[in-house]
């Protein structure tokens, strides 16, 4: 019966994030309030772990959210000294086309992804389509300024996701499941040219629907924003430590990542010392951008976190799994869980596939890899980096049902890169 009711409070609040766009009701608030209710029932349920699992799911809360507001804030930075202002301009040069910039951003975030992880990516990617997208606001035709967002932030999703997936620094799946010794480094690079498959597929589906444009970028001065860039580039430096600290010193990346920061502190503060008492108080000013921008998304992912860990605790992903491996054979059971990640957060349903340990061999893990880290782009709430990207374009139109109208796009990309992944290893 606390199962039943768990899962009822779930949907009823995931029916209330579907209509946000209807509603007005901001997708944070059902989330957030769901995550509470089903905690207070797994309570009553009276499992064992009950604690274990609560200090758990606050950890990987805490950890999720400060990592998001640490690379949020950044990206925020690099935005005020107008670094994506710039390069939106220098990609402009190479051609103004909406077309030549959808692949120009997709494989962009494919290659960039596994370096720098895929929800930094997605926001990184997102503030460049913020920008080239306000100036075609500035026309004021709605339609083609929202169309232009939302089918933008669709293929860059994917390929953020699809970039990630084949190396444990680039999606947290992954990197769950090469920590718990299901593939080898080396194994991984054979998610590779399927994911590479997926990302084409799906992009070049999507340019059907992109609006065939030229994209006219305000006039840019010339003058190279070299605070901008310097920030970038220490941003590279700090994912680079976080990552090295994680592997080295086994240090949670989401702890490392806080100290970004103080450091993107420290520097406003010197830049305060050089230009008066203006930087200071931009420092503080990012804080309240980011929070009026991302500040729904921040707490939407945190309330599924929630919501998800009381689940888990209930038993209900490790159920989902059983009975989708039970039901289906290996090959089509790892394709459904990635389709069950796109609703379902992608880290607790690997965390149950681990500890369910399928008897699968390495072609099959590989299998599972690339479904929880593609099967999430399906839709905008299925990955942080579709999150992410909901963050930075949701005043442009990017939400949950403006990517559910384009959703066949990722999907068909999804399964063409799944049936190349089960041909080379003989599985299909």
């Amino acid at each position: 019966m606390a199962v039943l009711m768990a899962v009822l409070i779930f949907i009823i609040a995931f029916i209330i994030v579907v209509t946000e766009k209807s509603t007005g009701i901001h997708k944070s608030m059902p989330m957030m309030i769901s995550g509470a209710i089903i905690w207070c029932i797994a309570s009553l349920a009276g499992k064992e772990g009950f604690h274990e699992h609560m200090e758990h799911t606050k950890g990987e809360v805490f950890g999720i959210v400060f990592f998001l507001l640490a690379a949020i804030l950044w990206v925020n930075a690099m935005e005020r000294f107008g670094l994506f202002i710039w390069i939106g301009h220098l990609i402009s040069r190479i051609s103004n086309h909406s077309v030549v910039t959808l692949w120009i951003y997709s494989a962009g975030a494919f290659f960039l992804s596994p370096l720098i992880d895929n929800m930094t990516t997605s926001l990184i990617f997102g503030s460049l389509i913020a920008a080239q997208t306000a100036f075609l606001a500035e026309r004021g035709d709605t339609a083609i300024t929202e169309r232009f967002a939302v089918v933008m932030a669709i293929s860059v999703g994917f390929a953020a996701n699809a970039g990630g997936a084949w190396n444990p620094f680039g999606d947290p799946p992954t990197l769950m499941a090469w920590l718990a010794h299901k593939a080898e480094f080396g194994d991984l690079l054979g998610i590779f040219v399927p994911a590479l498959v997926s990302m084409l597929v799906c992009t070049g589906l999507l340019t059907i629907s992109i609006p065939k444009i030229r994209i006219e970028v305000k006039h840019h001065e010339g003058h190279i924003p070299y605070e901008g860039l310097l920030l970038a580039l220490l941003f590279l430096v700090l994912i680079f430590v976080v990552i090295a600290s994680e592997h080295f010193f086994h240090v949670d990346p989401s702890i490392t990542m806080t100290s970004g920061i103080g450091i993107l502190g420290t520097i406003f503060f010197v830049l305060h010392k050089k230009n008066g008492a203006s930087s200071e108080r931009d420092f503080w000013q990012l804080f309240g951008r980011a929070f009026h921008h991302e500040g729904d998304t921040l707490m939407f992912f945190a309330g599924v976190l929630v919501a998800i860990g009381g689940l888990a605790h209930l038993g209900v992903l490790n159920d989902i799994s059983q009975a989708i491996y039970g039901y289906f054979s290996a090959d089509w059971a790892n394709l459904s869980l990635g389709l069950v990640s796109a609703v379902v957060d992608n880290v607790p349903m690997m965390a149950a596939v681990i500890k369910m340990d399928p008897p699968l061999n390495i072609n099959g893990w590989l299998l599972v890899i690339y479904a929880m880290g593609i099967g999430g782009s399906l839709l905008s709430i299925g990955s942080a980096a579709g999150l992410a990207l909901m963050s930075r374009l949701g005043n442009y139109g990017y939400n949950f049902a403006s990517h559910l109208r384009l959703a066949w796009a990722p999907a068909i990309g999804y399964f063409a890169g799944a049936l190349l992944l089960m041909g080379i290893s003989g599985q299909v």
